[in-house]
């Protein structure tokens, strides 16, 4: 594994709150909370930083209509 131990929490965080924004409507706080970051603008940047895109532009991109 080319990963370090933070960067898999990272990435697992990361992957959680993928599947939460898809399968629940819960606001991005309470998304953050369930995936384990400290807040919603954390939240919010690395996921972006990650994914190229914010956590609510993911939703609606994946979300069924």
């Amino acid at each position: 594994m080319d990963r370090t131990l933070h960067d898999e929490i990272r990435r697992s965080h990361i992957e959680r709150s993928k599947r939460l924004l898809v399968e629940s409507r819960e606001p991005l706080k309470v998304v953050a909370a369930h995936a384990g970051f400290r807040d919603a603008p954390q939240f919010s940047r690395v996921f972006r930083s990650s994914e190229g895109l914010t956590p609510q532009e993911y939703r609606e991109r994946h979300s069924e209509p």
